[in-house]
């Protein structure tokens, strides 16, 4: 996927991981060197480019955990 990102803007977390335990999804990045980051946005969709299932801001935080039934998410 493209990503615009403004000039001044934080660049991308970097080191994202995810893992899936229980039913449970893991996910946990670092932020970005450059300027400070205010927030994060997950976005999942049910195919490359959607996001259909969920947008959800979830702050200044660097690591989540949401219940993911069996599937293929994106």
């Amino acid at each position: 996927d493209l990503v615009l990102v403004p000039p001044g803007a934080p660049q991308a977390p970097t080191s994202f991981a995810i893992s899936r335990v229980n039913g449970t999804a893991h996910l946990r990045w670092n932020a970005p060197a450059g300027p400070a980051v205010t927030g994060y946005v997950i976005e999942v969709g049910s195919a490359p480019g959607l996001t259909d299932i969920t947008r959800l801001e979830v702050g200044n935080i660097t690591q989540f955990s949401a219940p993911a039934p069996a599937g293929t998410y994106y």
